[in-house]
C-alpha cells in the first residue's frame, strides 16, 4: 500500500514525544504526569475499562503531531486551531446541554449521533493544518505545487486532509481506531460479516464527515458556497420557514 511518507514531502512531522503512562489514575485517565490527589473527597466514577493509559497517550500524540504540523504563519497557525477547537466544543455543548433555563431545541439527530460529534470536533482540530499562510487563489495564480497536487481546487483545505488522515491511519493509532470503529474486535474470527462491515461503514462515515466539514471552509468557492447553501436549505428550510411564519402570526396578535 501507499505509505504516509509516500504520500506527504518530509517536512512533516509524522512523529511527537509520547508522554509517560506513570501516575495513572483509573479514574481520571487525564491524569497522566499529574500526581494523585492526596485526600480525595469522594469517589469518582470508573472510566471504562478500554480507556487505558495507552489509548489515553496515543491520542495526546496525535493532537500534538497536529498541532506541531501547523506552520508559524499569519492567522492560521496553531492559535487560530486552538480557539476554533474551543468554540466549536462550546457550541457543542450548547447544543447537547439539557435543563436550566433554555429550553432543550431539536439538536437535528446530532445529539444521538456522537460520531458526528467526535467529527466536528475532530474537524476542528485539523482544519488549517500544514496551511501556508497564502490564499487558494494565489496558490494557484502562482502554479503552486500544491495547487497542481489538488488541481485546484481548496488546495489549503484538501493539504490538511491529507495531513490530518495520513497521521491518522499509521500504525501506532491504531489504538484509537480500534477502540472508536471497534477495528480491533472486527477482525477477530468469531466476529460476523456484518459486524465488520458496519466498522468500516462507521470509519467511512467518519472520514466523509470530516472531509465534507473541513471543505466547508473553503468559503473563498463560489461552488463550495452553493453547495453549502443549498444543503443548509435541505436541512434547514422547512424548520425557519416555520419559525417564521410562527413569528408573523405573533405579531399581527399582537398588532391586532
Amino acid at each position: 500500500g501507499v505509505s504516509s511518507s509516500n504520500v506527504l514531502p518530509s517536512t512533516i512531522s509524522f512523529h511527537a514525544e509520547t508522554e509517560t503512562e506513570t501516575d495513572w489514575d483509573p479514574s481520571d485517565p487525564l491524569s497522566l504526569r499529574r500526581p494523585p490527589p492526596k485526600k480525595p473527597t469522594r469517589r469518582r466514577p470508573r472510566w471504562p475499562s478500554r480507556i487505558t493509559p495507552r489509548l489515553v497517550s496515543r491520542l495526546r500524540q496525535y493532537v500534538l503531531v497536529i498541532c506541531e504540523n501547523y506552520r508559524t504563519v499569519p492567522y492560521h497557525d496553531v492559535e487560530h486551531a486552538y480557539h476554533v477547537f474551543l468554540s466549536a466544543n462550546k457550541l457543542l455543548d450548547l447544543l447537547l446541554r439539557e435543563g436550566g433555563r433554555r429550553r432543550a431545541g431539536p439538536t437535528f439527530g446530532i445529539k444521538s449521533d456522537p460520531l458526528a460529534q467526535l467529527a466536528f470536533l475532530f474537524s476542528a482540530l485539523v482544519h488549517d493544518v500544514d496551511h501556508r499562510g497564502i490564499s487558494n487563489r494565489q496558490l494557484v495564480l502562482e502554479s503552486d505545487d500544491l495547487a497542481i497536487l489538488y488541481n485546484d481546487q481548496s488546495v489549503a483545505e484538501q493539504r490538511s486532509l491529507a495531513v490530518a488522515f495520513a497521521v491518522w491511519m499509521m500504525p501506532e493509532y491504531g489504538v484509537l481506531r480500534g477502540v472508536l470503529f471497534d477495528e480491533d474486535a472486527a477482525l477477530e474470527e468469531k466476529k460476523k460479516d456484518d459486524d465488520r462491515n458496519r466498522n468500516r461503514e462507521e470509519h467511512f462515515k467518519f472520514r466523509k464527515l470530516v472531509i465534507d466539514l473541513v471543505l466547508v471552509t473553503d468559503i473563498a468557492s463560489p461552488e463550495r458556497t452553493q453547495i453549502v447553501k443549498s444543503k443548509w436549505k435541505e436541512a434547514f428550510g422547512e424548520v425557519i420557514l416555520t419559525a417564521n411564519l410562527n413569528q408573523r402570526k405573533g405579531t399581527k396578535r399582537g398588532g391586532g
